[in-house]
């Protein structure tokens, strides 16, 4: 009997911890941020509005975005042998209604700045 409980114990872990794919509303766009073993790229805020806060004081990777021409400011965390290095970065975005960008960042040459792109 306990290994039963065990059993569905572990399968409804595994299914609440399952993430769905995230889509943008038919009216806003979606950004969604990088995060893999070498960049996490975070949301910092979209035009001059403010700073997207997803708990505390941490950045989030996903943000709704209204349709149009933005400027938004991104931060890229850089994961290294030796620690993590945090760039700043801009992306310039005209957004589509319905559309979900993917955004993804890497080190400029100088490793002054984090160099961003969006793919839908």
């Amino acid at each position: 009997m306990k290994s039963k409980f065990l059993i569905l114990s572990v399968l409804a872990l595994f299914l609440g911890c399952k993430s769905t794919p995230q889509q943008a509303s038919p009216d806003e766009g979606l950004l969604i941020g990088e995060d893999s073993s070498n960049v996490k790229v975070m949301i910092r805020k979209i035009d001059e509005g403010e700073i997207l806060w997803s708990g505390g004081y941490k950045l989030g990777t996903t943000a709704s975005i209204q349709t149009g021409q933005h400027s938004v400011s991104i931060m890229c965390e850089f994961t290294f042998s030796w620690g993590t290095k945090l760039l700043p970065g801009t992306l310039d975005i005209d957004v589509k209604a319905g559309n979900t960008y993917q955004v993804s960042g890497k080190s400029s040459s100088d490793g002054e700045k984090c160099l961003v792109s969006a793919n839908t």
